[in-house]
């Protein structure tokens, strides 16, 4: 009786051991399921150009306010996916991709060379609109959405209605037309920076900034011959 005890006492602790390691063994976990990639669309999503700035605009300001994480060049959740979703390697440079991708959103694919790069868009004499010299260049007013480079390599996009000239110079104070132009490079106006402190020495990210005319090296217009040229190519 004894031996019969010992047997199904040893059997009880062998059960219990088993379903003690059953217990302590994690459960398997399911893969986290991708994000499918956008459906971008394949034509503007409207051939009124006004309007179609204000939308990529949108596009652009939507990320407005998001930072990149703390210790971590180039890389955040919206970042990654941004990056990544657009076909470039996550961890890129992102001032010209989130630009370029707010005008994919809308369904306008440039016709740059190499879309990641600041240069790109500044190679064609005939896009750009104005440029820093000696004297004041420019061929026509900028508008919403246009590229605007800035710095050593750095690019934003404008944001604000058409008229900057007009609006930056105060005649009843101007003496000539150096004197205009001298006001006109201290005026500020509004841009949409991506991978930008917004000058404000902080996290970089995305941000809607006050920039000096003065700081503008070059202005291009890459929207309104795309539209041009968009019934001869399609």
């Amino acid at each position: 009786m004894a031996a019969r005890t010992g047997h199904l006492i040893l059997a009880f602790l062998f059960v219990a051991a088993l379903s003690a390691v059953a217990l302590t063994r994690k459960k398997p976990q399911r893969p986290k399921a991708r994000r499918p990639p956008a459906i971008l669309p394949s034509r503007p999503v409207t051939f009124d150009e006004t309007a179609l700035r204000l939308a990529i605009r949108d596009s652009a300001f939507r990320f407005v306010g998001l930072l990149e994480s703390p210790g971590r060049d180039n890389r955040a959740p919206w970042l990654d996916e941004l990056n990544a979703g657009t076909g470039f390697p996550i961890g890129s440079r992102y001032c010209a991709i989130g630009l370029y991708r707010a005008y994919l959103v809308a369904g306008v694919r440039l016709p740059v060379s190499a879309p990641g790069r600041v240069n790109a868009y500044f190679l064609d004499a005939d896009r750009i609109i104005y440029r820093r010299n000696a004297q004041l260049h420019y061929s026509r007013e900028p508008q919403r959405m246009d590229w605007v480079s800035l710095f050593e390599s750095h690019v934003e996009a404008y944001d604000e209605p058409s008229g900057w000239l007009q609006r930056g110079i105060d005649s009843d104070r101007a003496l000539d037309k150096q004197d205009a132009e001298d006001q006109l490079r201290e005026r500020r106006v509004w841009l949409i920076g991506y991978n930008t402190s917004g000058g404000r020495g902080t996290r970089e990210g995305v941000y809607r900034n006050k920039r000096k005319v003065k700081d503008i090296k070059k202005i291009a217009n890459h929207l309104t011959p795309f539209l041009k040229a968009w019934p001869k190519s399609r």
